[in-house]
């Protein structure tokens, strides 16, 4: 006789009765098991056509070295592929699981799968990950799904893997606000779901170009909503020095947090700084060379430097031993770890005067200590290695009213001997023609 199953419901396990009287958790030999029931509990094989009465359960088990052992169950409800054929299990309407035809393309249906392995909803097919990669996909349902059993305007979340498409009951754990593209987004609906919790909402989105969303549905990735069509998710720059203006940071007319992200950690929202330390937009990509700048007032903002003039770099807002030069190559806007050598500094670009150009730039940002720091020069006489010439031959002058990179004015068979500005008492800057500027200690003296 075959044993009969039960599900506890607090533990969420599967038990069947053994041939000695007794019950056990059900047996699985894999971390994910699935198991088919008929209409009385007893277990049925792996289904290979379709049977109104068999009712699917997933199974999750914990590997050791003495097996597996049994940690919840729970009905599922979605499709699973095998070598034979892709299976719809919804419990709609009391029916059990049927085999689908898979379809060429993508028609009007939604929640069908494609020959190409994808799920058609909204206007962008959702491709399946490949190997055991998995994606979390949140979408509105426009018509009730007897593909997934969910009703008309039911916010729903599926978890997308190569062989399988199933119901998730919730978005990811945690209280914080999280965001979602609504993966069936049509015109006239909403474009986002807001998350607070276990609790989700349609949401406006905010379009601009320039600002992002943290996608809750993958740590790494970030949710851009530039035009009037539905929002897209895509990769969050790792780059060194690269930030993003959070558009869910917004405090009244101001946005006050900014996205960063490793490839340790991912994307996480913090407060931008406000020290005059600076961004690289990554909304902008390496293009446009935009920057993002934070102040107390006026928040989080993107600014336009344009091309720097020589010597000029910014501080690096994301790590202190770097600094940021804008060019006209390719990307326009880099992050660079600032130059430690004895000698070399640059000259800030943020810090100007002037209501209009040419403006004067008094500060130098130096890096010895290993931390670049900008400090104002406001009396003459002050001399560094360009650090933004890797030839070594300009020279930055300060003389208390501004700051400029020029050639250091050896020529041939005249060197130049100037106060090392980044160490006066106890170093000079030495330039020979055609060779380049060192710092030396000392007084240094040359026939």
């Amino acid at each position: 006789m075959s044993p009969v199953n039960s599900i506890h419901t607090s533990s969420k396990k599967i038990y069947e009765t053994t041939k000695a009287g007794g019950c056990r958790a059900i047996i699985g030999t894999d971390t994910t098991e699935y198991f088919f029931f008929d209409d009385e509990a007893k277990r049925i094989p792996m289904i290979t056509e379709t049977n109104t009465k068999a009712i699917p359960y997933e199974c999750i088990y914990t590997a050791s070295d003495s097996g597996y052992t049994l940690d919840s169950c729970a009905l599922f409800k979605g499709y699973l592929k095998n070598s034979s054929a892709t299976i719809n299990c919804s419990g709609w309407d009391g029916e059990g699981c049927k085999i689908v035809t898979v379809a060429g393309t993508c028609s009007s249906n939604e929640g069908e799968v494609t020959t190409s392995s994808t799920l058609c909803f909204g206007t962008s097919p959702i491709g399946f990950p490949s190997d055991q990669d998995s994606k979390l996909v949140a979408l509105e349902l426009h018509e009730a799904s007897s593909v997934f059993g969910k009703t008309k305007n039911d916010i729903i979340f599926l978890t997308v893997m190569s062989d399988r498409i199933k119901v998730t009951s919730s978005p990811p754990s945690g209280t914080e606000v999280k965001y979602f593209v609504n993966a069936n987004y049509k015109v006239g609906s909403k474009k986002l779901i807001k998350c607070t919790g276990s609790n989700c909402v349609l949401d406006d989105a905010e379009i601009h170009a320039n600002r992002v969303y943290l996608d809750g549905a993958d740590p790494t990735r970030v949710i851009k909503c530039p035009e009037a069509v539905a929002c897209v998710s895509e990769v969050g720059s790792t780059e060194m020095g690269y930030g993003y203006i959070d558009t869910a940071s917004k405090s009244g007319a101001i946005y006050k947090n900014i996205i960063t992200c490793t490839e340790n950690v991912g994307c996480i929202s913090s407060a931008g700084r406000t020290d005059k330390r600076y961004y690289i937009d990554g909304t902008a990509g390496p293009v446009y060379g935009h920057l993002i700048t934070c102040t107390t007032a006026e928040g989080c903002t993107q600014v336009n430097p344009g091309v720097f003039t020589n010597g000029h770099a910014c501080l690096d807002a994301r790590d202190e031993k770097r600094v940021i030069i804008c060019n006209a190559s390719n990307p326009k806007c880099a992050s660079v770890e600032g130059n430690k050598l004895q000698g070399y500094a640059y000259i800030d670009a943020s810090q100007m005067t002037g209501a209009e150009a040419p403006f004067n730039y008094k500060s130098i940002i130096t890096c010895q200590t290993g931390t670049c720091v900008s400090t104002a020069k406001t009396t003459g006489n002050h001399y560094f290695i360009d650090g933004t010439d890797n030839l070594m031959k300009m020279l930055i002058t300060c003389d208390g009213t501004n700051c400029l990179s020029a050639n250091n004015g050896s020529t041939s068979g005249v060197h130049v001997l100037k106060v090392d500005g980044t160490a006066a008492n106890s170093n000079q800057i030495y330039c020979v023609y055609n060779i380049g500027c060192t710092s030396i200690q000392g007084e240094y003296k040359y026939n």
